[in-house]
């Protein structure tokens, strides 16, 4: 199958015609810059360079993750478990560090103690009172193919996966680097069921792209800069979005660096099948800042632009982008306020960087883009 896509007007002028506010002075004057100005100030020598780009909430608006889990709850197939397996999945028991530990148990735990934070109690009993209403609904729809309540199941499921996400800080002490809760329930699945729930995922339209940053990536790279992508999410989902997308003008596969899962192989010729842990650690944090300087030091590159829009996920990314003298771009939304979030953002990469403020020349690095031109990611069939 080959593919195109049309943005409906001369991609030279689209890149010229993307501005952004800078940290150092459009940020409290409200008065946006052009960015090839920008660029051509603060990135003279591209063709030696390198930049990094986050994916979700950044270069697509979406979370394609989440996007990928809600597609996986509505098929049918992908449910082949008993109910008792299906429960084990939803609170498992994981041995960590020798150590026997299950969600349940510290779910109970954190509901009886009155040592515990308040609002941490409160998700606690909100989670088992989900957990119960989910293994409910999941023996429903083993029998039921209604659509309305596989909505309903899908939705709770994602209701299920925020409120594990936002007990993240009770149960990273005893899980470590094991949190991802949705990767789970990918367990026995292979890298190429991945990969074909994202391609399904995509030709239904459910992937959309930034198109202002897509614009300055191409300009970066017609210019001889190399382009990463530095994802938390599924390896296998990110990589195939950038193979079957307009994004494959840009990176290549190679160019992806994502969570990935463990896996075990089967007798013969048998495909990986995914365990329901992730192998290594997340792609999160400090680690994007790790493979950020790794790569500059293999490719022997110079670091141009990083690109994210979490202080929590990409801070220590973007710090260690200023600390080696690139620019930054943080994606923020439509209608947020920009001179808040860049407080937020240069409070923390001043953190990061372990000195009380940003400097007034690290702030010019500081570029701020309103999201709001997207792209449905399909190339129509030639």
């Amino acid at each position: 199958m080959t593919f195109f896509i049309y943005f409906g007007e001369s991609q030279t002028m689209a890149f010229e015609d993307v501005c952004v506010f800078t940290g150092h002075d459009g940020v409290n004057t409200g008065v946006p810059d052009e960015i090839a100005p920008l660029i051509e100030k603060h990135i003279p020598d591209p063709e030696n360079g390198i930049f990094f780009s986050d994916f979700d909430g950044c270069l697509s608006p979406d979370d394609f993750g989440i996007t990928c889990f809600f597609e996986k709850l509505h098929n049918g197939e992908y449910w082949k478990w008993s109910p008792k397996q299906f429960s084990k999945l939803l609170l498992p028991t994981q041995k960590t560090n020798n150590n026997i530990v299950s969600y349940s148990k510290l779910i109970k735990f954190a509901i009886a103690n009155n040592g515990i934070d308040p609002k941490i109690k409160e998700r606690a009993k909100k989670l088992q009172n989900l957990q119960e209403k989910l293994n409910i609904l999941y023996v429903q729809i083993q029998t039921e193919t209604s659509p309305g309540l596989r909505n309903k199941f899908a939705k709770k499921m994602l209701e299920f996966d925020e409120l594990i996400l936002s007990l993240e800080e009770f149960f990273m002490p005893f899980f470590g680097n094991q949190i991802f809760s949705r990767l789970r329930f990918f367990a026995g699945k292979s890298h190429t069921d991945a990969k074909n729930l994202a391609a399904t995922t995509i030709e239904k339209g459910k992937l959309r792209i930034n198109k202002d940053l897509f614009y300055i990536y191409e300009n970066l790279k017609k210019n001889g800069a190399e382009g990463r992508i530095i994802s938390t999410n599924l390896m296998s989902f990110i990589r195939e979005a950038v193979r079957i997308t307009i994004l494959s003008d840009i990176f290549s596969e190679q160019d992806v660096h994502a969570t990935k899962m463990r896996g075990t192989r089967g007798k013969g010729n048998e495909a990986l099948r995914y365990q329901n842990l992730i192998s290594g650690e997340p792609v999160f944090g400090t680690r994007k800042a790790q493979i950020l300087k790794q790569e500059i030091v293999e490719k022997e590159k110079k670091n141009i632009l990083s690109v994210g829009d979490s202080t929590s996920s990409d801070g220590t990314m973007l710090a260690e982008s200023l600390k080696s003298g690139g620019s930054n771009i943080i994606v923020v939304p439509e209608n947020a306020d920009v001179a808040k979030v860049a407080k937020i953002f240069e409070s923390r990469l001043a953190q990061c960087l372990e000195v009380q403020q940003l400097t007034e020349e690290q702030k010019q690095r500081m570029w701020y883009l309103q999201s709001k031109n997207f792209v449905d990611s399909r190339r129509i069939t030639t």
